[in-house]
């Protein structure tokens, strides 16, 4: 229907664009026709969105409504209001105000929107008496909040469905939390908004209770200096949603411990990658180490050694990640019968258990990114005999970009 696609096409263009889009596209679309190009709140002025009808909408389209219609269209929805909640004229003043769209709805839609919020959450209706005035109240609370982070409408739609309670605060402060983040940790705006996006209950945070024993304790039991401090809480915000006594001390006591490490080793494996304290010592970090001790033979000294220059291993899964790519390594650095004398399983899991020891980043590939395309590109100028050997007594070769780095390279020699 005519109609129907030019209400679809109002809906996905860009504020910004909304009439030349309209304007171009629907010409072509409808070549001959009258196009009628209105503000976008005619179309919800007695157009309910369950009539079908294009011989109707065409007709709200077409004319636009007249004062006298859309005084008596705001009196039926008023009407509507205090039929339905029995409202105070004060009450009523105050919800028809915080949305004037609802003023010119249809009766028909109010009540289908209203019982389906009712049906929806389970409400009584005094519960939705309720919701619907503190709807009013909650408007000003939002464009308050949305000049305060400095958000646009969708940023501030994601903030509040992951921490709904941010609507609640107060603007003090949220105030002091932004200013924190900022002066604190030295951030830009635009680095603050993004910690904010990804972590917004830091928002209902102390900044004397927690925000800033935090930060204190990162800069002396990691042994980290303030600039650090601030690329570790960058890189992963929820540290500051966790407990100092029982999260962060725990998994700080269970590295030391695991892989024998001073509290300076431990914080440079933190700093490197933060989300070591938001991981489960029982179901993902105890689980990787013995996975991995057991599947390479290695010694305490040797796995402390490994996770210290590769501590993203604990962020891999073992049976998508860290399984296929110690058998593609295997299964392409071994000796063949083309090569010479095929190696037996122990010396073929000595071998990799050296090539990981070498060059532990080697886990961190990936197979399809990485390892092929490079080791094809070393067997094409060297025969796959010298390629082997090459990668073997040099493992880091592997790790270097092919494109940036190894092409180039070539070229030039």
């Amino acid at each position: 229907h005519q109609v129907q696609v030019l209400i679809m096409l109002w809906s996905l263009a860009p504020p910004l664009s909304t009439r030349t889009s309209f304007r171009k596209v629907a010409p072509r679309l409808f070549p001959g026709r009258k196009i009628v190009v209105v503000p976008s709140i005619y179309l919800l002025r007695g157009v309910p969105a369950y009539y079908h009808s294009s011989t109707l909408l065409a007709e709200k389209l077409n004319s636009v409504p007249s004062n006298d219609a859309l005084s008596e269209k705001e009196s039926q929805g008023k009407l509507w209001f205090q039929k339905r909640f029995d409202f105070s004229p004060e009450d009523l003043q105050k919800v028809l105000h915080a949305t004037q769209e609802l003023l010119t709805s249809d009766e028909l839609v109010l009540g289908d929107r209203a019982d389906s919020i009712k049906k929806q959450l389970a409400l009584s209706e005094c519960e939705l008496k309720k919701m619907v005035k503190g709807f009013a109240k909650l408007q000003p609370s939002l464009k308050k909040l949305k000049t305060v982070l400095a958000v646009n409408d969708a940023t501030l739609t994601k903030i509040i469905q992951r921490h709904p309670q941010v609507i609640g605060l107060s603007m003090d402060n949220i105030r002091s939390t932004l200013k924190w983040l900022k002066e604190r940790l030295e951030l830009e705006e635009a680095q603050v908004r993004k910690i904010i996006i990804t972590q917004p209950i830091v928002l209902s945070l102390s900044v004397e209770k927690n925000l800033e024993p935090k930060f204190n304790w990162l800069k002396k039991r990691l042994h980290l200096d303030e600039d650090k401090v601030s690329k570790t809480i960058q890189r992963n915000p929820g540290i500051l949603l966790l407990s100092t006594e029982t999260c962060l001390e725990q998994k700080l006591a269970w590295l030391k411990e695991s892989l024998d490490l001073n509290d300076e080793q431990a914080g440079k494996m933190i700093q490197r990658l933060p989300s070591i304290v938001s991981s489960s010592i029982e179901e993902s970090l105890e689980p990787k180490l013995l996975w991995l001790k057991e599947r390479l033979c290695l010694s305490t000294e040797d796995l402390s050694m490994i996770l210290q220059r590769c501590p993203a291993i604990f962020s891999f899964s073992i049976p998508e990640k860290l399984v296929p790519l110690l058998e593609w390594l295997q299964q392409n650095l071994q000796l063949d019968e083309e090569l010479g004398e095929e190696l037996d399983e122990e010396l073929d899991e000595a071998m990799l258990t050296k090539l990981i020891r070498t060059q532990p980043q080697l886990l961190g590939l990936s197979i399809s990114r990485n390892l092929d395309p490079t080791l094809k590109f070393y067997r094409e100028f060297l025969g796959d005999e010298k390629a082997y050997h090459f990668i073997l007594k040099s493992p880091a070769m592997l790790t270097y970009s092919l494109e940036g780095r190894l092409k180039k390279r070539m070229k030039q020699a």
